[in-house]
């Protein structure tokens, strides 16, 4: 199976292909970075982006581009914010079936990938009767995993005739944290109740060593936070040791972003939060009251 790989995040693209060593002939990775790929990929096409054209544009052309001059069973996307643009209309370019925010892909005998619907009530399995195939992989699916591959690279020029220019980029605030990679996350929703009182959770922040993240609410709605601490559906998928969840109800929407967190511990003053049905340990009651003694018991217990 030849399978051509993209994501704009060279995390997620060598999560991809580490999951599709066992099942391909050849893996190929289009990437606009100068990360080295040895180890994941058997060749890598470098892309240089225009300063006038989108870079998801630029990218659609691109992979329209390579796919129509080479034969790929499949071409699996980084379903990270861009990439959930970027696949589909791939797929609409090439006329090819797409698969979309898969969590699973099972390449053993035939193509079946599982993804979740209905904003991650339901999983749906779903066989693709034929190939060539466009399908978006959500981050933390597969481990990263580095093998043998030495990878040749060439260049690849693509000229993007589209409608759309670039005038002006105006950079939004960014918090400059790696929540996919934090061991620990306090992840923060609307019960903290204001912007003001972020700074009361920082004390547990620091002897922890960890980093915020948000529900969509706080991020996006409110800005207490940068947008890119977002977790869950229109998010970031987490996989931390520890997620501590203060005044979060517990929504799919939002929970469907730290399911794979080894535990998770849920703050919440309403006892029929969803939260708790998700959290390995619940703490019923008002979180500027719990947070004040995790943190005395996390001291005694540090000098002990």
């Amino acid at each position: 199976m030849k399978v051509l790989v993209f994501s704009d995040s060279d995390e997620v693209a060598k999560e991809i292909l580490s999951g599709v060593r066992p099942f391909k002939e050849r893996a190929i990775v289009l990437t606009y970075s100068s990360e080295s790929f040895e180890g994941f990929a058997d060749r890598v096409l470098k892309c240089s982006p225009s300063s006038n054209v989108r870079f998801e544009d630029h990218a659609v052309a691109a992979i329209e581009h390579v796919a129509k001059r080479e034969n790929f069973d499949l071409i699996l996307v980084g379903a990270t914010k861009r990439g959930r643009e970027i696949a589909p209309r791939v797929a609409q370019r090439l006329g090819y079936p797409c698969i979309t925010d898969a969590t699973k892909i099972d390449l053993r005998e035939s193509v079946v990938v599982e993804r979740m619907c209905f904003s991650g009530r339901t999983i749906a399995t779903i066989g693709l009767s034929k190939l060539p195939a466009v399908i978006s992989v959500m981050p933390k699916v597969f481990e990263v995993k580095k093998g043998d591959e030495t990878p040749e690279e060439s260049q690849v020029s693509v000229d993007v005739s589209e409608n759309a220019r670039v005038i002006e980029l105006i950079e939004k605030e960014k918090s400059k944290v790696d929540l996919e990679n934090a061991k620990v996350v306090i992840g923060l929703g609307r019960g903290v109740g204001k912007r003001e009182n972020l700074e009361r959770l920082y004390e547990l922040k620091e002897i922890l060593k960890a980093e915020f993240g948000s529900t969509r609410p706080v991020a996006y709605d409110y800005s207490w936070l940068p947008e890119d601490t977002m977790i869950g559906f229109s998010g970031k998928r987490i996989k931390p040791e520890l997620y501590i969840a203060v005044g979060i109800s517990g929504q799919i929407q939002h929970m469907i972003g730290v399911m794979h967190a080894k535990r998770i511990i849920a703050i919440n003053k309403d006892e029929n939060a969803p939260i708790f049905e998700y959290a390995d340990y619940g703490i019923v009651g008002r979180w500027e009251e719990v947070v004040p003694k995790l943190v005395e018991v996390i001291k005694r217990n540090k000098k002990l």
